[in-house]
């Protein structure tokens, strides 16, 4: 949400992350920083603010010696406003890294 906290969180990736969560269940509610490792959340940290600011983001990040596609969606209310924020991350599994680098651009933050 607006405050970096999950209201939800799905897939397997979030509790590998080696974070202080065993299961998605556990990340909701609590705050984005408190549950991804301090190493991870400073590379996130200004792609999630960006999304607050209505900003739709695309870009390819190395982790764990695999790339991964992550996009980050904003979320507005009836009226326009953002309330929240979601973050896809999608990792590569048959394309070489060349090939994926035609096709993404990393943002300007």
């Amino acid at each position: 949400d607006k405050n970096l906290m999950y209201i939800s969180c799905q897939g397997p990736t979030i509790n590998r992350l080696g974070g202080s969560i065993q299961t998605n269940e556990d990340a909701v509610g609590k705050r984005i920083e408190d549950v991804m490792p301090p190493f991870i959340w400073k590379f996130v940290a200004p792609i999630y603010k960006e999304t607050l600011k209505k900003k739709n983001l695309m870009l390819m990040v190395m982790f764990a010696g695999k790339p991964w596609l992550v996009k980050t969606y904003f979320i507005t209310d009836k009226n326009g406003n953002v309330n929240g924020g979601l973050l896809i991350g999608s990792p590569f599994k048959s394309m070489p890294i060349e090939n994926i680098n035609k096709y993404v651009q990393s943002p300007q933050i």
